[in-house]
Formats: C-alpha cells, sequence, structure tokens
C-alpha cells in the first residue's frame, strides 16, 4: 500500500512539473527554473537521480506512452543484456560529442536545439500554438527523430532515457556520490527477479545490494513490484548484516521466511 502511493505521489510530481513548465514558458517566468535545476544538482548528488524518474517531461511522456502500450502488449520489449550492458553507454558518446563541440565552440544551434535535449522537445510542443509557429521552434529533422523515440516509447521503457539522452549523464554522474539509495536485502529475497523486470533502464536490480548503477532514475517501481515485505527500500547506504535465510530460492506466496542472524 505504502509503495503504491509513492508512485501516486510521483505520478502527481510528474504532472505538477509538466503544467508547472508549461506556464511557466507561456507566461515569460523561466527565470525561477535555473534555481529549480540546481536544487535538483545537489538532490542528484546526496540521494541520486530523480530529475529524470520523476521531473522530466520527456520522460514523463515516455512512460505514460509505456503504459499505453501495455494496455495492448502483454510484455513489453526489452534489449538483450549482453547489448543492454553495451548500448546503455551510447548516451555518454552523445554527452561527450555534445561537450566537446561546446568547448570547439562549434556546437551552437546543436547543443541548445530540440534534436537532442529532453527539456526542449516538450518546451517547443507545448509554446506551438500552429503548424508554422512549431515548423519555426522545431526542425523536421528534430520532429522525425522525436517521433520516432514516442512511437518506440510504446514497445519499450524509456528508450531515449536508455540510450540517448545527455540531461540524463549529467544527474549520473553526479549520483555516483549520493548516500541514499535503493537498497535489497540478500536475506530476505527470493530470486523472482520481478524487480529487474519492472526497471524501465534494465538494471539487474535482483542481484544487487547499494544500488549505485548509474542509470537508475529512481522511479521506485523495482520496490513497488517486490512481493516480499522489507527487501527493497530506499535509504542510507550501509553495509547488510550477515544472515542466513531459510527461504525458498524461487518465490512461493504460501512459504513463510525465517531468519537466523549469525
Amino acid at each position: 500500500m505504502r509503495h503504491k502511493l509513492i508512485q501516486s505521489i510521483r505520478l502527481l510530481i510528474q504532472i505538477l512539473f509538466m503544467v508547472g513548465l508549461t506556464t511557466s514558458l507561456i507566461g515569460g517566468f523561466m527565470n525561477i527554473w535555473p534555481g529549480i535545476l540546481i536544487s535538483i544538482f545537489f538532490l542528484s548528488a546526496i540521494a541520486g537521480n530523480f530529475y529524470c524518474g520523476w521531473i522530466c517531461p520527456f520522460g514523463s511522456i515516455q512512460e505514460w506512452l509505456g503504459k499505453l502500450g501495455s494496455l495492448f502488449m502483454k510484455q513489453k520489449l526489452h534489449m538483450p543484456r549482453k547489448f543492454q550492458q553495451v548500448l546503455q553507454f551510447s548516451r555518454y558518446l552523445v554527452y561527450a560529442f555534445l561537450s566537446l563541440s561546446a568547448a570547439m565552440g562549434i556546437a551552437g544551434a546543436l547543443s541548445q536545439s530540440s534534436s537532442f535535449n529532453s527539456n526542449y522537445y516538450f518546451l517547443s510542443l507545448s509554446n506551438a500554438d500552429n503548424i508554422l509557429q512549431l515548423s519555426q521552434l522545431v526542425s523536421i529533422p528534430a520532429m522525425v527523430f522525436m517521433t520516432i523515440y514516442l512511437v518506440t516509447a510504446l514497445f519499450f521503457d524509456r528508450p531515449f532515457c536508455n540510450y540517448l539522452c545527455p540531461d540524463a549523464v549529467k544527474y549520473s554522474l553526479l549520483s555516483f556520490m549520493r548516500v541514499f539509495t535503493i537498497r535489497r536485502n540478500s536475506n530476505h529475497c527470493v530470486g523472482c527477479n520481478k524487480c529487474s523486470h519492472a526497471c524501465p533502464m534494465q538494471i539487474d536490480v535482483a542481484h544487487a545490494h547499494n544500488l549505485r548503477n548509474a542509470n537508475c532514475i529512481h522511479c521506485m517501481q523495482c520496490v513497488a513490484s517486490c512481493p516480499i515485505k522489507n527487501t527493497l527500500s530506499y535509504g542510507f547506504c550501509k553495509r547488510q548484516t550477515p544472515e542466513i535465510s531459510t527461504c525458498e530460492e524461487t518465490y512461493n506466496p504460501a512459504s513463510i521466511c525465517k531468519h537466523k542472524t549469525l
């Protein structure tokens, strides 16, 4: 029940930030956002990357499209783990390219265009009153690029977030220093792998202790999917007390788990 409440709160925050961003853009109040983003930077350094999972408008749109796609698909598509381990670094290459281009003074419109900035996808659409304005704000290649990723999001969890978003890289790198994270109690875990299947970033949560993966967006979907109480939680990184678990290795709802502390 508590985990469902967290997901409801996250959805509310996603909607509020999207409405707030749109209102600020139309009303000309964008000067308040630098302060908010600085606060998010500090939050990422301490508590992990919450921006992508709770705030980013383009990430929210992909997630909602994914839920829509789930109505027509029994199971979402997943990249094979071997390919995922390689392709997950592609967004770092994009970020490095943009950073290098900016440093060389040739980035210009590229580094600020809606082609690569997740916020500009949403801002461009929300500020366009008609097709003429939209064409002035967003180039045709950028619109094609955006449409492909949004359509893909119907069948594949957060494709842009997984493989191309440079915004996510900034918060991911900061999150390496975090002192709060998602924790897995291996003594309670029954190996059902539901947490790994629920992760939109395809992280192998089921084999982590303190989840410090740079791709984690702290959406808490893994925590919400766990069938065993107190197995996954969010809190201060700490060492796990060695225990012997008499739980069955596979998930059995009728089984009773007993633990003995060494």
